[in-house]
């Protein structure tokens, strides 16, 4: 009895297992077999604004004559003419702000939308001028201008930082951004707009009295006539020979300056003509040399005389008296060390087999 109350579980657990695999089998094929050849697609997607340091997902979904839809978004092809941005599989992720196209290609099919990036929060503040260090003579004012950046480099519009300064050469506005020089001396001007900021060095220098002299006009010719006969020809005498020493200090000077422009110009015409060849010459001359070293010692490895010798010292001294031929001196001065230590490398470590078969050394 128990025996055939196992055996009726058994059938019954069997038959209710092949019956779903076959309601599987029937169902799958069935829901597929629904969906009708592809007439379009559509593309959406979670947001249509977003700002440079977000990222929007996109789906695609495939219609038939008949209404059915069917997301393909694995298989679509993405695109965009953001010229920072970029997709990563359906996801775009913005880069310059501005409106741009995206679009997904399926089966033969494409579709198009528009997405506006807008810049993201602030990443960094630039301070205008900035010479590093800006230099302000004493009591004049410098205009400051601060601007902001998002992480992608996009200008964030709306920007108002508080100014500061630190140090005893000046004062600034913390809204305008104007400093105002003090006393003579260095000070550093930040920027801060929450938890970014930015510095400028500044240095404030004091103007001394008669340090700058506008050079002296030449004298103009004289058009009226003096009615004093005594002193004033003497007077006219002693401003005449005075203005002709100062023209022939000032033809000096100018001399002077002309010969050193002269000297520096040959100074640099002869380091211009000096360097004639580049470093990889001289490396391709070192490296010829040691093939060159190397082929003799190959050569003459059955030999055993004192004059093997003679061809390796020869071809060392030639590569140094190149070297130092068509070279200035001071420079490349790696090529004369490599040639004289290469050399003895190839010499004293050459292969055994390169040594004379009697055993005695080279």
């Amino acid at each position: 009895m128990k025996k055939n109350m196992l055996t009726v579980l058994h059938g019954g657990l069997a038959r209710i297992l092949v019956l779903f695999i076959v309601i599987l089998g029937l169902g799958v094929p069935a829901a597929h077999a629904q969906m009708g050849p592809v007439t379009e697609i559509q593309l959406s997607e979670t947001k249509s604004t977003v700002t440079s340091d977000n990222i929007v997902p996109f789906l695609v979904h495939a219609l038939d004559a008949a209404g059915n839809v069917e997301e393909v978004t694995a298989d679509a092809v993405f695109s965009e003419n953001d010229p920072f941005g970029d997709f990563s599989a359906n996801v775009y992720f913005p880069g310059m702000v501005g409106t741009w196209d995206v679009q997904a290609t399926y089966n033969g099919f494409a579709v198009q939308t528009t997405i506006t990036v807008t810049e993201g929060p602030l990443a960094t503040i630039v301070i205008n001028p900035n010479t590093n260090p800006e230099i302000i003579n004493m009591n004049e004012t410098r205009a400051f201008i601060a601007q902001g950046f998002d992480a992608d480099n996009n200008i964030v519009a709306e920007l108002s930082p508080t100014w500061a300064v630190q140090g005893t050469a000046g004062t600034i506005d913390e809204s305008s951004g104007v400093f105002t020089a003090k006393a003579e001396g260095d000070a550093t001007i930040t920027a801060t707009m929450g938890d970014v900021s930015a510095a400028a060095r500044i240095t404030v220098k004091k103007i001394a009295t008669g340090e700058e002299t506008p050079p002296v006009p030449p004298p103009a010719p004289a058009t009226t006539t003096n009615t004093n006969t005594s002193s004033p020809a003497t007077t006219g005498e002693v401003l005449g020979e005075e203005t002709e020493d100062e023209q022939a200090a000032q033809v000096d000077e100018v001399t002077e300056v002309t010969a050193e422009n002269v000297t520096t110009t040959a100074e640099e015409a002869v380091t211009e003509d000096c360097a004639t060849y580049a470093w990889w010459v001289w490396m391709l001359g070192i490296i010829v040399y040691l093939v060159l070293l190397g082929v003799y010692y190959y050569t003459v490895r059955m030999r055993n005389e004192l004059t093997i010798w003679i061809a390796p010292v020869i071809l060392t001294a030639a590569g140094l008296w190149a070297f130092f031929a068509l070279t200035c001196a001071g420079h490349f001065l790696w090529v004369p060390w490599i040639l004289v230590i290469g050399g003895l490398l190839v010499t004293l470590f050459r292969p055994r087999e390169f040594q004379p078969e009697n055993g005695q050394e080279l």
